[in-house]
């Protein structure tokens, strides 16, 4: 499938599918599955699919801790990803 016809089955912009098909794109872990052909690009559903369910695993895994941080006079928030075993 093109990446309009996978935008539109996912319920997102054509973007989005661009971003998370780059190796270096803003995604956690492996980016989307592609096939080049060319200079164009196709999706497999079945990769597609698997590639979500493990990103949704990973997230659920995944937990953000804040914490307030004091320096001297001056205050920070910092933030820690921690991923569960």
């Amino acid at each position: 499938m093109t990446p309009n016809q996978l935008a539109e089955r996912l319920q997102v912009g054509v973007n989005w599918v661009y971003e998370k098909s780059r190796s270096r794109g803003k995604h956690t872990g492996e980016p989307l599955p592609v096939l080049h052909c060319g200079r164009y690009l196709r999706f497999y559903w079945p990769d597609v699919c698997a590639w979500l369910r493990v990103g949704m695993e990973r997230q659920s895994r995944t937990y953000t801790l804040f914490t307030q941080m004091t320096f001297g006079r001056k205050s920070r928030i910092a933030t820690f990803r921690v991923e569960a075993a």
